[in-house]
């Protein structure tokens, strides 16, 4: 049948008024069949891909996202009806030609059997580093994320919504004595319930898949704001009454809140909801509960932004103080180094920072301290030359989560690039070593600081059982052991042979080690006869403000004060 040159016409004006109607908001346009594989493609392609149009015929639409993208997208496909688009979604596209590309992507379907779906991306801005994200952790139980993997990414999910103007919500479900629960019924009825408690939650969670674990019987789910989140509440309990014999179940409590991209007028917005999320968690059946959160919610969000905002400034304006502790070589009693502990100049002498630094490595700004600390360290040791001409060696801790920031590594070394004079007065601590997402990774920063001049400490080592395990996967100068450890070696028979042990490794792998916590010359003796060759404690000095090196103002005892040696990194 011969269509009439005026209607062939309007169809042809139809379709271009739909092609631009798709172009205005998108740079490639994909039409995919239900398993995945792609049937047309129209757009920029080769600008972006790299590859023509007719070379994608066929191939996978989802192998060019990474794994956790995949599921984003197929969760989104997923939801979709021919009176429902797929929401916009940020994800990378890694490109068979080129670096991975950050765009943003939307999908419909044109009819409900699913045959044929339409995806369209349009190119972000926002740079996007070549590594795609490690894969997350999960429960075995469940197969929810873990509390970490959830907070990092509902921060992503965050502020995505802040990017793109989407409003989502915030569940916090606690599903009280489910593990009572569990041990009441058989293993395998245990697991069931477990597994069906997981894949309800999944089932309403953003990207089907943003839902977590916290702690036994504590869950969190972000879900778009369309969600019965009573539905899904009584459905979990039903869940619970079907595997309890007794059919009474478990009660489900929960409480919503919206995670409204308007309502957060700064960029810590997202942080201060993960650190909400946090002490949920923490504070389990405490002064912070299912119930409380609804009504403290947006007033302790409010709090953590403020309260980033003023530590922010503090740090900014350079208000804090260093307090120095001498690390003293046990055999000839002279001070080797000074460990830097940072002092907040609205709290008193004798008020621990510990509480604050927690805060700082919670919400994400530790690095914003940990770069204002070095810049005093090195304004202490040119004061200090200035005045004395006494050449300090400094030690600066360094949190891990600071490490594995790269815009952190980059302005670290920027700065001894502009003053490499300083990179054998300073060495670095890394705290925290526990929370570190990849040892290895860790490894290679840390073996980048080193090939910068810097000596590289390990703190608190054999706090853990994990210690010896940290040696294994990354390379250091040397170890702390920690305090702790050190007391519990002096009043056990058994302490004196592992401590003895430690210290010979330390020798074998040619790693120095510091005893932590060195109060009295009994200590010194056994730290001694154990091969240790450095001490750091009050014996030796507490902390003093702003080291004077006249020994003017209380602090270590003079005798130590000698002048510090250079602390040289062994890479």
């Amino acid at each position: 049948m011969t269509v009439p040159a005026e209607a062939s016409s309007k169809l042809r004006a139809e379709r271009d008024r739909f092609v631009a109607f798709a172009f205005a908001s998108a740079d490639v346009l994909f039409e995919i069949d239900s398993e995945g594989a792609i049937r047309y493609v129209t757009g920029a392609a080769e600008a972006h891909l790299g590859l023509r149009s007719e070379g994608l015929m066929g191939s996978s639409f989802f192998e060019m996202f990474s794994a956790a993208d995949q599921r984003r997208i197929r969760a989104g496909l997923a939801k979709i009806s021919p009176s429902r688009r797929m929401p916009r979604t940020i994800v990378t596209l890694l490109r068979p030609k080129g670096d991975p590309l950050l765009v943003a992507l939307t999908g419909y379907r044109l009819s409900d059997d699913g045959n044929a779906s339409y995806l369209a991306f349009s190119v972000e801005t926002q740079p996007v580093t070549a590594n795609p994200d490690p894969e997350p952790v999960r429960d075995e139980k469940t197969g929810l994320l873990d509390k970490q993997s959830f907070g990092e990414i509902a921060e992503a999910r965050i502020r995505e919504a802040q990017a793109t103007g989407d409003d989502y919500k915030l569940t916090m479900l606690g599903i009280g004595e489910i593990e009572q629960l569990r041990d009441r019924i058989e293993e395998r009825a245990a697991d069931d319930l477990m597994s069906g408690v997981g894949e309800m939650l999944r089932e309403f969670a953003l990207d089907g898949d943003l839902a977590g674990q916290f702690d036994d019987g504590q869950f969190g789910v972000i879900h778009d704001a369309s969600v019965d989140v009573a539905d899904v509440k009584e459905k979990i309990s039903t869940i619970t009454r079907e595997a309890d014999p007794s059919g009474v179940g478990v009660e489900v409590s929960e409480a919503s809140v919206n995670i409204d991209a308007n309502a957060f007028d700064s960029k810590d917005g997202a942080k201060a909801v993960l650190y909400t999320i946090n002490k949920f968690s923490e504070c389990k059946g405490k002064d912070f509960t299912i119930d409380s959160l609804s009504d403290g919610y947006k007033s302790m969000v409010k709090e953590t932004v403020e309260e980033m905002s003023r530590f922010k400034t503090m740090i900014s304006e350079g208000g804090l103080r260093l307090a120095l502790q001498p690390i003293v070589d046990l055999g000839s009693r002279k001070t080797h180094h000074y460990e830097c502990l940072v002092r907040f100049p609205d709290q008193g002498d004798g008020v621990s920072p510990f509480e604050r630094i927690t805060f700082a490595e919670e919400v994400g700004v530790i690095s914003a301290l940990d770069y204002s600390v070095v810049r005093r360290a090195i304004d202490v040791i040119a004061r200090t030359k200035e005045r004395t001409r006494q050449t300090l060696s400094l030690a600066v801790n360094l949190s891990v989560r600071s490490l594995e920031d790269q815009d952190f590594i980059k302005t670290l070394i920027a700065i001894f690039k502009k003053r490499p004079e300083y990179r054998k007065s300073i060495a670095f601590e890394v705290t925290e070593s526990a929370h570190s997402k990849d040892l290895y990774a860790l490894n290679d920063v840390i073996q980048t600081l080193r090939k910068a001049g810097h000596a590289v400490f390990l703190d608190d080592f054999g706090a853990g059982a994990a210690a010896f395990h940290y040696l294994r996967a990354i390379d250091v100068d040397v170890v702390k052991i920690d305090g702790m450890y050190v007391r519990e070696a002096l009043s056990s028979p058994t302490g004196k042979p592992f401590l003895k042990a430690m210290a010979g490794l330390c020798h074998d792998l040619n790693i120095g080690a510091v005893a932590e916590m060195v109060e009295d010359e009994n200590t010194v003796t056994f730290l001694k006869e154990c091969a240790v060759q450095f001490g750091q404690g009050y014996l030796f000095g507490k902390p003093s403000l702003e080291f004077d090196p006249m020994g003017q103002g209380g602090g270590a005892n003079n005798s130590s004060r000698k002048e510090p040696v250079a602390i040289a990194a062994t890479a």
